[in-house]
């Protein structure tokens, strides 16, 4: 458990590949995401202002973004939890949210885990399920997106083997 919680944390802190540098003067100009340039809306003096800006994609470049987001391939087998962090880490567009649960060992259903990665100016996020298998591998049981409001964090299996979703206060969420 403890491990996964150290891979997660080197996973969310790398997002910097993406970005490219104008002139090797350290001035953000675009992004480079699944074989497509993105030229930012303005340049940015760093990482951190390029990250904090909610702006940073015109709403056509956000869309192309979303579209490429959505229609990635994504497992639906991964050998261990490493490789499946790293396809996560591929999946996010540069400077926006990912979310992985790390409910492993969770006593609701320690065998599932939960993830997304946020669709940029959409209000919507792509949903990710991965089950452990007997061996070790992790098997994508669920793939889908669905609205930020209500956020979805954590996944059991009812009583006939269906995922059940909910958000942050524990209520059920109904992906839609």
């Amino acid at each position: 458990m403890q491990r996964l919680l150290i891979q997660a944390a080197a996973v969310a802190s790398v997002f910097a590949g993406g970005l490219a540098f104008a002139g090797g003067n350290g001035v953000v100009s675009h992004v480079e995401y699944r074989g497509h340039k993105f030229t930012l809306a303005r340049q940015y003096a760093d990482v951190r202002d390029y990250n904090d800006d909610v702006e940073k994609l015109t709403a056509a470049q956000a869309e192309l973004a979303s579209s490429l987001i959505r229609k990635a391939p994504f497992g639906p087998n991964f050998k261990d939890a490493s490789a499946l962090f790293a396809a996560l880490d591929s999946l996010r567009f540069p400077g926006y949210g990912s979310f992985f649960a790390n409910q492993m060992g969770a006593k609701s259903d320690s065998r599932l885990e939960l993830s997304y990665v946020e669709l940029p100016k959409a209000s919507a996020n792509r949903y990710l399920v991965t089950e452990v298998q007997p061996d070790g591998t992790y098997l994508v049981v669920a793939d889908f997106m669905a609205p930020s409001d209500p956020e979805i964090t954590s996944v059991s299996r009812g009583k006939n083997g269906e995922l059940q979703f909910r958000g942050e206060s524990g209520r059920t969420v109904i992906p839609r």
